[in-house]
């Protein structure tokens, strides 16, 4: 393994298994414990941005990421393939934090959006690329506060509308509204899966439940990614986390 590892207190560089020509093996000792310190630190975190935006690395190791504030899993398993945290952002309602929102999908979908938009263009049409793709995804929406189950399911249900029309977009709400408790406290998870045109609901790692309904699956994420998002944060911390992935 060859990290580089840039020290703030002398601004040099040193990479693990190397010393500096010009340094005793004494002095080498203590500096090489601290760079491999902190490597092995930097494996399990994962870097995050202030504010209500994040940004990604793709990783083997399911360890935890930041969205303004909430830890999140690097990587999911629901409805059977592994899925890996791209970004995310906080939805805020009269500018108070309700809850953050990840987006989690299959390494193959990220390496075909990848090369597809490897150009650097990531203008709506890579959030609807990603919104439309029919393989696995999912959103993992964790609250910062607790609100009342049917203000949640109404604002979801009440953002369908213009994409699946008033009916579908009821079915859809009353489906979720089934789904959850009374209310939904600070803390809580609901993960939304899609795969094609059947969607998933679980909370807090209960078993799931599935409703089908064509356009919904990419009717859901472009609450949060299409051209007039809920939260305009949310989208631009998925699309500053997918050009960090495309960097890397």
């Amino acid at each position: 393994l060859r990290c580089v590892v840039r020290c703030p207190l002398t601004a040099s560089s040193f990479v693990v298994g190397k010393s500096p020509a010009n340094m005793s093996k004494a002095a080498n000792l203590p500096s090489l414990l601290l760079v491999v310190a902190v490597a092995a630190l930097a494996v399990i975190y994962k870097p995050h941005l202030s504010g209500d935006g994040f940004a990604s690395t793709t990783t083997d190791i399911v360890g935890l990421a930041e969205i303004d504030g909430l830890a999140f899993p690097s990587m999911i398993s629901t409805q059977g393939p592994k899925q890996t945290l791209i970004g995310g952002g906080t939805r805020r309602k009269w500018n108070v934090k309700v809850y953050a929102v990840g987006f989690f999908a299959e390494r193959k979908t990220i390496k075909a959006l990848q090369r597809k938009h490897s150009e650097g263009n990531l203008e709506s049409r890579f959030a609807q690329d990603f919104a439309e793709h029919r393989s696995t995804k999912s959103l993992l929406l964790r609250f910062h506060r607790g609100v009342s189950s049917e203000d949640v399911s109404d604002a979801l249900g009440e953002a369908l509308v213009p994409s699946v029309g008033e009916e579908n977009a009821k079915e859809f709400q009353d489906f979720l509204l089934s789904m959850l408790n009374d209310r939904v406290e600070k803390g809580s998870d609901i993960y939304i899966t899609c795969r094609g045109d059947k969607v998933f609901v679980s909370t807090n790692g209960k078993d799931s439940s599935a409703i089908s309904m064509k356009g919904l699956s990419s009717a859901i994420f472009n609450i949060y990614l299409g051209s007039k998002p809920v939260s305009p944060p949310v989208k631009e911390g998925f699309e500053k986390a997918f050009a960090e992935l495309i960097e890397t």
